[in-house]
């Protein structure tokens, strides 16, 4: 009798260590995920608020500002530079399926805003698992 009780207490504590490890893993991917857009967000965001000036209506997944271009391809947001040199943006861990980007510009005073949607997940994520939207509007500052 004392056996099973011991048994019983084991498979307990064994379940409830495989939750804990399972709940931290999970925790720690949706973390990895949201630096990884909050990162590629901030360097977009930059690149508008310092702009010069912003297409006078940037529309679909790519926007060039200046020499620099963001662009979703691959699962992946990238920076082009000059059209030569790319720089992924987001982890290899994350898989990017959208990169949005609306907005308008005012051609008598040459500024805008620029609204930037992307939704991310992890590249491992199980089916059931959503997908993280981050979305801002950024207001040209030159």
């Amino acid at each position: 009798m004392g056996v099973s009780i011991f048994v019983i207490v084991m498979v307990v504590g064994l379940a409830v260590v495989v939750t804990l490890t399972r709940n931290r893993s999970k925790n720690e991917t949706l973390s990895n995920v949201q630096q990884s857009g909050n990162l590629a967000m901030e360097m977009i965001t930059e690149a508008v608020e310092k702009a010069s000036s912003i297409p006078t209506t940037p529309n679909g997944s790519q926007l060039t500002i200046g020499t620099k271009t963001f662009s979703l391809s691959n699962d992946a947001i990238w920076l082009t530079i000059s059209g030569l040199a790319q720089q992924r943006l987001t982890s290899p861990d994350v898989k990017v399926t959208n990169l949005s980007f609306s907005g308008a510009a005012d051609s008598a005073t040459i500024k805008g805003y620029v609204t930037i949607e992307m939704t991310l997940q992890s590249a491992w994520a199980q089916s059931s698992e959503a997908p993280l939207t981050l979305h801002t509007t950024v207001i040209s500052q030159l």
